[in-house]
């Protein structure tokens, strides 16, 4: 069987390794240019490092990037410390590269518009890109994030309404040896906004400053805008470790992430198209669940391909057991939205991702 995979981010490498490792043939054909799809950094468990280690012969290098504990600032001088185990901080970059280097030329190709599917007899039979380019298959897999062009083929999306929105940054300072394995997040600087900060190299932090996008709607509009929007009179109200963070920064190379959180889908396949990763289940960027989600779809569609006994049947038991974890996701989203809108100051009873996993 060959399979094509639309879109080249962490979830669709993941499948086509996972699919490869089972003797599929694959194809990845990516938007982007692959050194210009860099993003920032986020935070996996173990685990997810063990099912990446799971799609190849050789190992992440994990140097500076263990995260040993949690710590929780609050109003009144009022903290919390927690202990993490197993929990790592990396580049996304880094990732990328891991798992691109595991695929030959003739597996991935970057600067690859998706623009439609060519049908025959009820089912795709080609991929068309806007370069004019096509790519003939078995199977097609949507991998090409919250905005997928894929999905339009399965069924229709429908989105949560957007409440919190986020800049995210890279701090990087002078001195070395600053990784201090620890994740502090301030829950409250400003109403409406949290600040967190996580190390990911020897002198690099990633920051995320998340806001009520209702509150701050004349501000943080485009990512072009935010050195200019995080000015004194914003940062005089901040403590003196995030502005020396933010004083670090190249605010040039700001993010802006408007959250796009897809409710649960009707379908995520449809004849010979199926859709993984953000595209069929992306959530908001509070329950820190997008990258392992990624992995598991790519992984957990791999593995009933090569158990069933026909495609059908194998997407179907693909649907059900990702619809199953993505519905518990969804939950799980509603109740950390809840918590930040009605900003929580009781660190006590705080509720947090990392310790509470859906």
């Amino acid at each position: 069987m060959k399979v094509i995979i639309i879109g080249g981010g962490i979830a669709g490498l993941a499948a086509a390794l996972a699919l490869k490792k089972n003797k599929y043939q694959v194809v990845v054909r990516e938007k982007k240019s692959f050194y210009n799809n860099s993003g920032m950094a986020f935070m996996i468990h173990s685990k997810t490092i063990n099912e990446i280690h799971s799609l190849t012969d050789t190992e992440l290098d994990l140097t500076n990037s263990k995260v040993n504990n949690f710590i929780l600032e609050g109003n009144k001088n009022k903290h919390n410390r927690i202990e993490l185990k197993e929990w790592h901080a990396f580049k996304r970059i880094k990732i990328l590269h891991f798992l691109h280097s595991q695929l030959t030329d003739d597996e991935y190709y970057d600067n690859s518009d998706f623009s439609h599917f060519e049908y025959k007899a009820g089912e795709a039979v080609a991929a068309i890109f806007k370069d004019g380019s096509i790519e003939y298959g078995d199977l097609f897999i949507g991998a090409d994030g919250i905005n997928s062009k894929v999905r339009n083929s399965v069924c229709k999306a429908q989105f949560f309404q957007n409440e919190i929105n986020e800049i995210v940054c890279i701090s990087k300072h002078k001195d070395k040896n600053t990784h201090d394995s620890t994740f502090k997040k301030y829950l409250s600087i400003k109403k409406g906004m949290s600040f967190g900060f996580i190390p990911i190299s020897e002198n690099e932090y990633v920051w995320f400053l998340q806001f009520d996008s209702k509150l701050y709607n004349s501000i943080f509009q485009k990512s072009s805008e935010i050195e200019n929007d995080i000015n004194s009179k914003l940062l005089s109200e901040f403590p003196k470790e995030i502005k020396e963070l933010i004083g670090n920064s190249d605010l040039k190379k700001a993010h802006l992430w408007k959250n796009k959180e897809l409710k649960l889908l009707s379908s995520y396949h449809k004849a010979n198209i199926c859709l993984i990763g953000d595209a069929a289940h992306g959530s908001i960027s509070l329950t820190s669940s997008g990258v392992s989600s990624g992995i598991s779809s790519g992984i957990k569609l791999a593995q009933v391909l090569n158990s069933s006994e026909s495609l059908k049947s194998a997407l179907e038991e693909y649907e059900k057991a990702r619809k199953e974890k993505n519905a518990q996701t969804i939950k799980y989203a509603q109740r950390l939205k809840l918590q930040f809108n009605k900003k929580l100051i009781d660190i006590d009873n705080y509720y947090l991702p990392l310790f509470h996993k859906p």
